[in-house]
C-alpha cells in the first residue's frame, strides 16, 4: 500500500470514529461546538436524552473532583479549596471564555451541580469514587444510546447528506455496519463522556433560544438546514474508499 493510499485510509478511518475530528479539537470554536450541537440533535429523544443526562454526568465529576483537594499558595501558608468547587469554577471560565458573558448563567447551575456532588459524595459513602464512576457511564450509555435516533451523518451515510438508518443498510456492506456498531460501542461512549462538561451550556443556549432568546437564532438554523442537506457545505467532507 502506498503513503496516498495508506492516508486516505486513515483519513476515512478518522472520519468514521469522530465523524468531525474538529468537534473535539476546537473546542475553544463556540460557534462551531453551537453549530454541531445542534446538527447532532435534532429529535427529541437525543434532546432529551442529553438534557437528562449531561447533568447526572457532570455531577458525578464533581463527585469525582471532591475526592480531591487542591492546595493554593498564600502569603499567610496555603488554602485548601474543595475539588469540586474548583472544577466547577474552571468549568464557569471555560463556558465564558468560550461562548462570552452570557455563559454566566451557568454560575447558579453549577452550584446546584458541586451541590449535587457532595450529597451524592455523602450518600455513596466509602463507595463515592467507584459509585460516581458507575453513574457517570451509565449516563453516557443512555446519552449515547440516544444518537440511534438521529440522522446518520456522512461519512456513515456514504453521501454528501444526512441519511436514514435504512439508507444506511441497503449502502452498506456488512462487514462496515460491524465495524461501525464496534465503533459506537467502544469508541462513542469516552467521546460522550469527553464532550459532556463542554455541552452542557449548549443545551441551556437551546433551551433559551426555545425561550424566546434571539441570539443568532434564524442564522443558526438556516446553517443546520443546510448542512443536513450537503454536510460539504459546513465542515464534513465525505470519505470515499
Amino acid at each position: 500500500m502506498g503513503s496516498a493510499a495508506a492516508w486516505r485510509c486513515a483519513r476515512a478511518w478518522i472520519h468514521d470514529v469522530l465523524i468531525v475530528p474538529a468537534a473535539h479539537t476546537r473546542v475553544l470554536d463556540g460557534d462551531l461546538q453551537t453549530e454541531l450541537y445542534e446538527v447532532f440533535h435534532t429529535r427529541p429523544i437525543a434532546r432529551w436524552g442529553h438534557a437528562l443526562c449531561t447533568p447526572v454526568i457532570n455531577v458525578a465529576l464533581l463527585a469525582l473532583c471532591a475526592e480531591v483537594t487542591v492546595q493554593l499558595a498564600t502569603r499567610g501558608g496555603h488554602t485548601e479549596i474543595d475539588g469540586a468547587i474548583a472544577g466547577a469554577a474552571i468549568a464557569l471560565a471555560f463556558y465564558v471564555a468560550v461562548h462570552g458573558a452570557w455563559a454566566l448563567v451557568m454560575a447558579p447551575l453549577l452550584a446546584l451541580a458541586v451541590l449535587g456532588a457532595h450529597g451524592l459524595r455523602e450518600v455513596l459513602g466509602a463507595h463515592a469514587v467507584s459509585g460516581a464512576i458507575v453513574i457517570a457511564l451509565g449516563a453516557v450509555w443512555v446519552q449515547t444510546l440516544s444518537h440511534v435516533f438521529e440522522p446518520v451523518p456522512p461519512p456513515w451515510s456514504r453521501a454528501a447528506s444526512f441519511g436514514t438508518v435504512r439508507e444506511l443498510w441497503e449502502r452498506t456492506s456488512i462487514a462496515r455496519i460491524v465495524a461501525l456498531a464496534v465503533t459506537g460501542v467502544l469508541v462513542f461512549p469516552v467521546l460522550e463522556l469527553w464532550a459532556s462538561p463542554r455541552v452542557w451550556p449548549l443545551q441551556i443556549a437551546h433551551a433559551m433560544r426555545r425561550l424566546g432568546w434571539k441570539h443568532g437564532s434564524a442564522t443558526l438554523e438556516e446553517r443546520v438546514r443546510t448542512i443536513h442537506r450537503d454536510a460539504r457545505a459546513g465542515w464534513s467532507v465525505p470519505v470515499e474508499r
